[in-house]
């Protein structure tokens, strides 16, 4: 019995790893009010309410995943740009 080594298709195994890394892609308050279209002052607010998804401890640093910021900014209809 021979084994027929296995082809990938290259360019879609780094389309994947890319998609995968945008996925958790940390971002900081700044960026995430900025996305929002809001202030600082509203995250902590929103934040504080519970109104805001979770944050990720980055060292000393707590920071947004991306995604689910632009997912927010689309829920409220601000551009997520």
């Amino acid at each position: 019995m021979t084994v027929q080594p296995q082809t990938i298709d290259l360019d879609a195994a780094i389309a994947h790893a890319k998609a995968r890394s945008d996925e958790f892609e940390l971002i900081t308050i700044r960026e995430a009010a900025a996305t929002l279209n809001v202030t600082i002052r509203t995250v902590r607010r929103w934040q504080a309410a519970g109104k805001m998804p979770a944050q990720i401890k980055h060292g000393r640093n707590k920071k947004y995943r991306r995604a689910e910021i632009e997912a927010m900014a689309a829920t409220l209809g601000r551009d997520a740009s």
